[in-house]
């Protein structure tokens, strides 16, 4: 179990920082329409899990996962979920909204901790009681400094937070479940793409090898974080999965002024906030762990 987890950890560290640094990623194709970026990435997403999964042998066990009633209905409700949280979040990359959707994968944490106390019951200890307010506190003071109400920030936090949920109740394989979740939205995808190119709106043979390239490769640089994010969910509180995200946001939050977006005092508290309380986190959870290993040793 303790290697479980620390495996579940890494796989959660590495799934943050891959996605801290997407919006480069995105930038790159900027010039294509978000909801066409967005085809692409459903469809490789599901054409590089198949034949991931081909290549392991695990076909039939992915046809058995697909059959069952129960399992399909979750995975449904969560292709639903996490395909409008992948739309939502490209469009607001490239229309300049990165230190607004920076804002939303802050908020999720807190969103992601809340539902763990309400519908797994999971109960936090003051070191984390702290924490969570001291972000808190750097979450609500950032949403004030940006001097409006951030629907952006909002949506990606509230419709993340519901699929880490939803996948944690189901506990379906991580790419087995993603898998299935990308190929229920692949046939709408595809019919875009070939409805796209025509009609003439879209024209993949002159649109130049380099932005072809990065549009196939938006299959396995979303599958990739997100099959590890599926398999760290599973394994860890959500209260750790939520704290442990605040790397991702962070990374997004560099991406914004690098890309010139505004970087002002408010902001700099805010920040310092949030990883004050993380560290307070992950401090106390430290303390916890060294405490019950003396226990047991004793």
């Amino acid at each position: 179990m303790e290697t479980t987890n620390r495996k579940a950890v890494l796989g959660a560290l590495c799934c943050y920082t891959l996605w801290g640094i997407l919006p480069v990623y995105w930038k790159l194709i900027k010039h294509v329409p978000a909801i066409e970026i967005l085809c692409h990435r459903v469809l490789w997403s599901a054409v590089f899990l198949l034949l991931f999964l081909l290549l392991k042998g695990q076909w039939h066990d992915l046809w058995r996962l697909a059959r069952n009633i129960r399992t399909a209905k979750y995975l449904f409700a969560t292709s639903i979920i996490i395909t409008s949280n992948w739309g939502t979040y490209i469009w607001a990359v490239n229309a300049g909204y990165v230190l607004e959707s920076s804002l939303g994968y802050y908020i999720n944490p807190l969103v992601s901790v809340l539902m763990g106390m309400i519908f797994l019951k999971e109960r936090l200890r003051r070191g984390q009681i702290l924490a969570l307010l001291l972000a808190f506190m750097g979450v609500a003071y950032f949403t004030y400094s940006l001097g409006k109400p951030p629907w952006i920030s909002l949506y990606l936090a509230v419709s993340f937070g519901t699929y880490g949920l939803l996948r944690k109740l189901l506990g379906a394989p991580s790419a087995m479940g993603l898998t299935i979740e990308t190929s229920f939205i692949t046939p709408l995808a595809l019919g875009y793409i070939c409805f796209q190119q025509f009609s003439g709106a879209s024209d993949l043979v002159h649109i130049g090898w380099p932005t072809i390239l990065l549009l196939f490769g938006a299959g396995p640089i979303t599958a990739v974080p997100l099959a590890l994010f599926a398999f760290s969910a599973t394994h860890l509180r959500l209260a750790t999965m939520g704290m442990l995200q605040f790397i991702s946001p962070t990374f997004m939050f560099l991406c914004a002024v690098f890309y010139g977006e505004a970087f002002h005092l408010p902001q700099v508290i805010a920040f310092s906030c949030i990883w004050a309380a993380v560290a307070i986190y992950i401090t106390e959870n430290w303390l916890t762990e060294k405490r019950l290993s003396k226990k047991i040793v004793a």
